[in-house]
């Protein structure tokens, strides 16, 4: 496999952690774990190198085909793998380990706001919902998570959720929502597929993922099996029955888009010169000038500090 010439590797604007993320990480890379080698979406199999660690200094391989120029894990962990890696909570405590859910519940939910503007939903359902928090104001709607204490914390503020995936979804509904889920599934058009059966036939389906388009080394992380721009993203959801109605930047890096129901799918010559893009776009974030890395290096090297400072303080 060839390797962009890259003289850093993350390693220079990675993301500060504490010490009892560093454990994890420390023992997440000494275990010794499943991995296999997968073909692209398009059933490419020649790949470029970008990073053979993600953002907290995971062994992982991140890759971009050269055939369509979709992004994506490879080699990845096994189902078996990332589902113990979920289900035991080690990504969250090594992603996330000091979240203030009891904010999440109160915040102002921007899904909610753009989904109305689509369809008045009376049966909804989010898969991948944490905590529950994005279906506060949807009233009576339905979650799916596989963190245990998640589904419990939910529970706890009212929300119907239940543990499990997409495997477990049973009935049909107006709204399904997958937030910064997608880019988690092993075959996501398969997945997708299956979860449409459960979209009622003017429903909607709300997805958002890292956008591609505003690469940056931190949205690099060893869950997320395939990383999409607006147009990857638009054509395996059309190989899934889905036609992308509406779309709209995040935070600069997200990317949200709304689906329905279809019967066609894109030709294969709609990502027509998108390697070659999206490699100059990567390419461009990560060929830093030597002043630039000096800088970013010292404003890490200092925030290490301070983080180390008040986790002795606390």
């Amino acid at each position: 496999m060839n390797k962009i010439k890259i003289q850093n590797r993350y390693t220079d604007f990675g993301t500060i952690l504490n010490y009892k993320q560093k454990k994890f990480v420390k023992d997440f890379n000494n275990k010794e774990r499943q991995f296999e080698m997968v073909k692209c979406l398009c059933e490419g199999n020649d790949f470029l190198l970008i990073a053979d660690i993600d953002r907290y200094g995971l062994k992982q391989n991140t890759v971009i085909c050269k055939r369509c120029g979709l992004i994506l894990s490879n080699p990845r962990m096994t189902e078996n793998e990332y589902r113990d890696f979920y289900t035991e909570d080690i990504y969250r405590n090594i992603y996330d380990p000091s979240p203030d859910y009891e904010n999440f519940y109160k915040a102002e939910n921007d899904i909610y706001k753009l989904v109305s503007r689509f369809k008045n939903s009376v049966l909804v359902l989010e898969v991948g919902a944490g905590g529950g928090w994005n279906l506060v104001p949807f009233k009576g709607a339905k979650g799916y998570e596989y963190s245990k204490s998640l589904v419990e914390l939910g529970r706890k503020h009212g929300i119907n959720i239940e543990q499990g995936g997409i495997s477990d979804v049973n009935g049909r509904y107006d709204l399904i929502i997958l937030n910064h889920v997608l880019e988690h599934l092993l075959n996501p058009i398969e997945e997708m597929k299956k979860l449409s059966l459960h979209l009622s036939e003017d429903g909607i389906i709300y997805i958002e993922v890292q956008d591609m388009k505003n690469f940056a080394a931190d949205q690099i992380q060893n869950a997320h099996t395939y990383y999409f721009n607006k147009r990857t993203l638009q054509y395996y959801m059309s190989k899934s029955g889905l036609d992308m109605i509406y779309s709209e930047p995040v935070e600069e890096i997200h990317l949200a888009a709304i689906f329905k129901k279809a019967n066609s799918n894109l030709s294969e010559n709609f990502l027509s010169g998108n390697y070659e893009e999206q490699l100059n776009i990567i390419k461009k974030k990560l060929e830093v000038r030597p002043f630039v890395r000096a800088k970013r290096f010292l404003r890490k090297t200092l925030n290490t500090f301070l983080v180390n400072i008040n986790n002795f303080k606390t």
